[in-house]
């Protein structure tokens, strides 16, 4: 999602400084004071998806209007048949094999991560460089807590996947290090060539950034470093582009829509918790929210194609 114009350009600059900076004092907090409980954890995982997780995607239908998939019943048709579709087919995919669902929510997890970290600033590396971006951004959330944190990780994957996730952990770790080194080397070649040039803002932001997540990611246990990642700059960055496409991501109009959206989210989050029998405690809640975040992420990503899109198309006009 490149976002150009002025208005959006100083918001990303705002955003940056204050998600750096936060970042950075998580970390050396982080560093200096025992690890978090399992409850605080959890505390800070829920209330990060549920004040900037879940509501970034509720905008959803906002970005599928101005990208034409309502101006017709027919589009309206395709559009939520496709998104529904999506998402019923990750949803079905966890209840039939958990263990291919979960690998697959990594991969595609990480193609999303990286678009979304690669093509907020604008840069606009050559196509190879971006290609190397994407897979380091992406992977970097994934693949950096489970080699800092292994015990942790594989409970997490167990409560995702149950008795099938132990695949799915001994194929990640034992591909971690040899893993880590080639995306040692893929991040130095992406970022020391064009980041020694002066007055490439872009370049040392993208590497500011991802310094401080992999410093998080090594840090802060799974849950706690995600959240800093998913909510404080995944989340927060896509507003930034909502708010350039539809002029005005805090306007009446994107207000009711995401609310309505949002709440339509929650109610069916609490009623398939309820329905599949799962109490309040909070391995039963984390496993509700990540398969929800698995199910709901490739619709999603449908619609950040349409709003990168959007995106192009509005700087081609400029």
């Amino acid at each position: 999602m490149r976002v150009t114009d002025a208005r959006a350009e100083a918001a990303l600059d705002a955003h940056w400084r204050w998600a750096a900076g936060g970042t950075a004092v998580a970390v050396l907090l982080l560093a200096a004071l025992p690890t978090p409980s399992p409850s605080a954890q959890f505390v800070v995982l829920a209330v990060g998806v549920a004040l900037l997780g879940f509501p970034h995607g509720a905008l959803d239908p906002l970005v599928a209007s101005i990208g034409g998939a309502l101006r017709s019943p027919a589009r309206l048709a395709v559009f939520l048949a496709s998104y529904l579709g999506l998402a019923g087919l990750a949803f079905a995919l966890w209840l039939t094999a958990p263990g291919v669902a979960l690998a697959a929510f990594l991969v595609y997890s990480g193609v999303h991560f990286g678009l979304g970290d690669v093509d907020a600033y604008g840069s606009n590396p050559p196509r190879a460089l971006r290609l190397a971006r994407v897979v380091v951004h992406g992977a970097a959330p994934i693949l950096h807590p489970v080699a800092a944190y292994p015990a942790e990780a594989a409970e997490l994957f167990g409560i995702l996947a149950g008795a099938e996730a132990t695949r799915v952990q001994a194929l990640v770790e034992s591909a971690a290090p040899v893993a880590l080194g080639a995306w040692i080397a893929l991040a130095v070649a992406s970022y020391a060539w064009p980041a020694c040039w002066p007055g490439r803002r872009q370049e040392w932001r993208g590497a500011g950034e991802l310094a401080l997540l992999v410093a998080a990611f090594w840090v802060a246990p799974p849950l706690v470093s995600f959240s800093i990642y998913f909510c404080v700059w995944h989340s927060v960055r896509h507003f930034v582009a909502v708010d350039r496409a539809v002029q005005g991501v805090f306007s009446l109009r994107a207000v009711v829509v995401g609310l309505a959206v949002l709440a339509g989210t929650l109610l069916l989050l609490g009623g398939g918790h309820l329905s599949a029998g799962l109490s309040g405690n909070a391995t039963d809640v984390v496993r509700t929210v990540f398969v929800a975040l698995a199910c709901l992420t490739p619709p999603h990503m449908l619609v950040t194609s349409m709003l990168g899109r959007v995106e192009r198309q509005g700087a081609a006009g400029a």
